[in-house]
């Protein structure tokens, strides 16, 4: 594949998840679905903000999947703060509707491995690897999460890797 190709295959991947966060914000004010719509705009919003930024430093035109998905867990995070500190205040329907919106982001986050999937990909890395002994967990773990982003916890790696190399 040529280096012109793959620069606009990698571009094109970059790409998928704000796409997707677009598509389905116009679905959301074309269905009159006020509160999904407005949390897309926030996401997007954000992504634009860390665009501009990356930019100012000549870092990159647009950030990446994973810094996306980084916007999206601290948007989540903020958000499980808010709806904690609601529900002891004692105003359920302003932590419900922090939830919903909890549960909006959630729907653009990869989907971690499930166990199976983890120690067969262990399993893979640890024979292409040639790992023999807990000294090459690291070298293992490492891979796994550069084969995986946002899609391997670093424990569930480490616990898998470990089991195959005792």
């Amino acid at each position: 594949m040529s280096l012109a190709l793959q620069q606009n295959v990698d571009d094109n991947a970059q790409m998928r998840l704000r796409e997707t966060l677009k598509t389905e914000l116009h679905k959301a004010e074309t269905e009159n679905l006020e509160q999904r719509a407005a949390t897309l705009r926030l996401v997007l919003c954000a992504v634009r903000d860390r665009d501009i930024k990356a930019r100012q430093k000549d870092e990159c035109s647009v950030c990446e999947e994973t810094e996306i998905n980084a916007i999206l867990r601290h948007m989540i995070a903020q958000r499980e703060a808010a709806a904690e500190e609601y529900d002891a205040a004692g105003k359920i329907e302003l932590a419900e509707q922090e939830r919903e919106e909890v549960e909006t982001l959630k729907e653009f986050l990869p989907q971690c491995l499930g166990k199976t999937e983890i120690t067969l990909a262990a399993e893979e890395v640890v024979n292409e690897l040639g790992a023999e002994c807990l000294k090459d967990m690291g070298r293992c773990v490492s891979e796994l999460k550069a084969r995986y982003p946002d899609r391997i916890e670093s424990g569930a790696a480490k616990s898998a890797v470990k089991k195959l190399l005792l």
